[in-house]
């Protein structure tokens, strides 16, 4: 069946919207180029750029090139163009490349944790790679979009602990679907005697507009945790623990279609995470008295997840029933311990505070 001449025309439409973005794009690269030595990001005016969006605010789409004005000098051309397309979602930068395309980047450190004589916590190369890429790419899937690159910043040499860690960090990787030679990536430290484990990791990946879920919790939601929260040195952790929240767990929770809005678990806890998650979809929340969890204790690497799951009354009106309903789905399809630690109020959220 023929497209109409309609269709054509929106179809043309967004073609040219792509192909002139591609353009703006290209033409931020020669701006960078020109900017001299240094280029754009060594400027004082162009920094802080990411932070400059509002958390959970929509990118603004360009209704013009800033390259109209023939006043504007390369560089502040640059800046507008990097105002539009780079913003901070939460613990996310997402970088608009063009028509409903973002690249989405998130990543993680750890450092005293692994076999050097000066750690604080000893544990295996290969474990501290395991969780160092896990975070990341847990952050990744949560937000909707679908990772593609893993780069690893090693501050130890690359034999022999360099390679337990990415040993581990290849692990991760290939839980979250990333393939294909140089995927994962990074560097390690072999010029200078290093006495103590640093390590960073951070996942590039790809998401449509529609795909992402930062914000998308909806009123009357609950909210509940999957996974226990624990973090060392106060506990000992274990990539293998069935109370931990993992990677195949936040795979899991994104099929679901009643789970709305998810997010992983840091230091800062449970409430503090759960008051992000309503701030960021513009809501308020109620949490439990009592959650059976402590919603003050850090979850270290990520140890639970928060999700916001549709658990609206049935005719009946019974909240209790619907919500006791939703957690048992939960637990039956991740197989992780689960409880309800609050419901989202239409009533507003709460400022995001900084990270």
């Amino acid at each position: 069946m023929g497209s109409t001449g309609d269709e054509e025309h929106m179809s043309h439409s967004g073609h040219s919207e792509i192909e002139r973005e591609l353009a703006e794009l290209a033409g931020l690269a020669g701006l960078a180029k020109s900017a001299g030595p240094m280029g754009l990001a060594g400027r004082p005016e162009s920094a802080g750029l990411a932070g400059q969006a509002d958390v959970g605010s929509p990118a603004v789409r360009p209704t013009s090139s800033p390259a109209s004005s023939p006043a504007s000098s390369p560089e502040e051309v640059a800046r507008a163009i990097l105002r539009r397309r780079v913003e901070r979602r939460r613990d996310l930068t997402l970088v608009r490349l063009a028509g409903p395309y973002y690249l989405v980047i998130a990543c993680d450190s750890d450092g005293g944790i692994g076999p050097k004589p000066h750690d604080t916590v000893k544990v295996p190369g290969y474990l501290v790679g395991r969780f160092a890429a896990r975070v990341p790419l847990m952050e990744m899937l949560a937000s909707g979009a679908r990772p593609l690159v893993l780069a690893d910043a090693l501050s130890v040499e690359l034999e022999p602990t360099g390679k337990e860690i990415i040993e581990g960090v290849r692990f991760e990787a290939g839980l979250a679907g990333i393939e294909g030679e140089g995927a994962v990536t990074g560097s390690t430290e072999d010029n200078v005697p290093t006495v103590a484990t640093g390590i960073g990791v951070t996942a590039i990946g790809l998401a449509e507009e529609h795909q992402l879920r930062a914000g998308t919790a909806a009123p009357d939601d609950i909210i509940a945790a999957v996974g226990v929260p624990k973090s060392a040195p106060q506990d000992a952790i274990m990539v293998d623990d069935p109370e931990i929240a993992d990677v195949p767990t936040v795979m899991k929770l994104a099929e679901m279609a009643m789970v709305h809005d998810i997010l992983p678990v840091g230091s800062k806890g449970i409430g503090y995470e759960a008051h992000q998650m309503a701030a960021s979809a513009g809501l308020g929340v109620v949490l439990t008295a009592d959650p059976g969890l402590n919603t003050r204790k850090s979850a270290g690497p990520a140890t639970c997840v928060l999700v916001s799951v549709a658990a609206a009354a049935g005719k009946d009106g019974d909240s209790a029933r619907q919500a006791r309903h939703a957690l048992d789905e939960i637990r039956r399809a991740v197989g992780k311990p689960v409880a309800l630690v609050g419901r989202l109020t239409p009533d507003g959220g709460d400022p995001a505070r900084p990270h």
